[in-house]
């Protein structure tokens, strides 16, 4: 049996699937080293079935001859492999390189992998800013909705009366996230917040009360800064409807509460210039219904509310083969490449569709004027908004940088196409705000 024969044989065995005779003609024999000694690390404890067996056989052959480069293999390699074999794969190359060094002469064969490790970080009470919100309608003054009250032991969404009149609280919130690389993919953020064990009655005005009706209530993302110390009812920034969370009515009155804000912390991470905090109010905002939590400040440590996210910073682990010019693996090893340096304004690039010329709110609750149109987008010159509504219907715009810096801001109205001037502006990414009856939606808009 002459010598390709062999190889034939060989590689029919030991790959169980049929290649081709000349395909082994085209090895030298290092080549051919290689190509099964790469093939038998793959195969070691993977569980590869037929067919992967033979499409990496394939890949690693081209890959050896220089047919495709680095970037094609390792797109292709991990195309083939599930998430749980490429992870099996690391750890063994990772267990491996302890033992084994890189000497000189030696030839680099290398793939790479997106798999991540993931990251748990926990923001306390002693990292959470809350300030409430209140406004009183009594003449009194007090309560006044012109006073900072960042003191407050629990945190209140609440619809009551003071003296026969009107009284409102509502609470703005916001987690420090600078120790969460930009570009992070966020696997879950889950809030807590615990009800004071001690308040029972489902009637009290500083528990958990449906006497009217659902005290569901909204986490919205603020628009704009604000001070814990200086921020007041009067001066509270508006919040965003798009993206908002909807917390269902109360189960208990003594309920403790597990909210998912993955996507909103999802946002923040993503754009870091846009965290100024989340606004806390009730969906419908009708006298004796309430939502009470304690607050960073309240006397039980336990009690007070933290945020639990888990994350990857997108990390890339490098497999390096190392090889010398016999064709005989000196070492395995896996490099680690950061990508946490992403720039804040990837995020918006990466999610913007490549081209839409009209919008419509996606919040039946923002009563915005029908036929409410924004177009083009992108745009190389001016923006146009207009909608077809009631005359005496005001509509507020604004443009934003990424950086949060004020560019446009005007009136929209109504029954005519409303001119944005954004010709002037610079090429890039800017957010529109629409505002309306004291409610902001907002919109990414690419300048060409």
């Amino acid at each position: 049996m002459n010598t390709p024969k062999i190889l034939f044989f060989i590689c029919l065995c030991f790959f169980a699937f049929k290649i081709e005779a000349q395909m082994c003609d085209t090895l030298n024999v290092p080549t051919q080293i290689i190509v099964e000694d790469q093939m038998s690390s793959l195969t070691s404890n993977l569980n590869l079935n037929a067919n992967q067996l033979k499409l990496i056989y394939k890949l690693l052959e081209d890959k050896t001859l220089g047919a495709i480069d680095n970037d094609a293999y390792q797109d292709r390699l991990f195309a083939i492999l599930t998430f749980s074999q490429k992870d099996r794969y690391l750890s063994l190359l990772q267990q491996d390189v302890k033992n084994t060094h890189e000497t000189n002469n030696e030839v680099s064969l290398k793939s790479r992998s997106s798999v991540v490790a993931d990251k748990t970080v926990t923001f306390n009470y002693s990292d959470i800013i809350d300030v409430r919100l209140v406004e009183n309608q009594h003449p009194d003054g007090s309560h006044s909705k012109n006073t900072n009250y960042s003191n407050h032991k629990k945190i209140a969404m609440q619809a009551w009366t003071y003296k026969g009149k009107n009284m409102y609280n509502r609470n703005l919130i916001k987690f420090p996230l600078e120790s969460i690389p930009v570009g992070s993919e966020i696997v879950s953020a889950t809030f807590y917040l615990y009800s004071d064990p001690a308040v029972t009655s489902s009637g009290a005005s500083n528990g958990n009360s449906k006497q009217s009706g659902s005290n569901a209530f909204y986490i919205e993302r603020a628009s704009s800064s604000w001070s814990e110390t200086g921020v007041t009812w009067n001066n509270a920034p508006l919040a965003y409807s798009d993206g908002r969370k909807l917390v269902g009515a109360s189960s208990s009155t003594t309920e403790n509460l597990q909210i998912d804000l993955k996507d909103m912390v999802q946002y923040w991470v993503n754009a870091p210039i846009m965290n100024h905090g989340a606004l806390l109010r009730l969906q419908t905002q009708v006298r004796y219904r309430s939502r009470h939590y304690c607050s960073t400040e309240f006397p039980t440590v336990s009690l007070r509310p933290r945020l639990v996210i888990k994350y990857n910073d997108k990390k890339t682990k490098s497999i390096e083969y190392v090889y010398d010019n016999a064709g005989n693996r000196k070492t395995r090893q896996v490099v680690v490449i950061s990508r946490s340096s992403l720039k804040s304004s990837d995020w918006q690039t990466d999610e913007l569709p490549q081209s839409f010329d009209s919008f419509e709110t996606a919040d039946p609750g923002l009563k915005l004027p029908s036929g409410y149109r924004v177009f083009p987008n992108p745009t190389a010159g001016n923006l146009k908004i207009s909608f077809r509504g009631d005359t005496d219907v005001t509509v507020r715009y604004e443009v934003h940088s990424l950086t949060g810096e004020k560019k446009l801001n005007g009136v929209i109205t109504s029954g005519i196409t409303n001119v944005v001037p954004m010709e002037r502006l610079n090429a890039g990414i800017y957010i529109l705000s629409i505002n309306y009856n004291g409610e902001c939606t907002t919109y990414k808009i690419i300048k060409q």
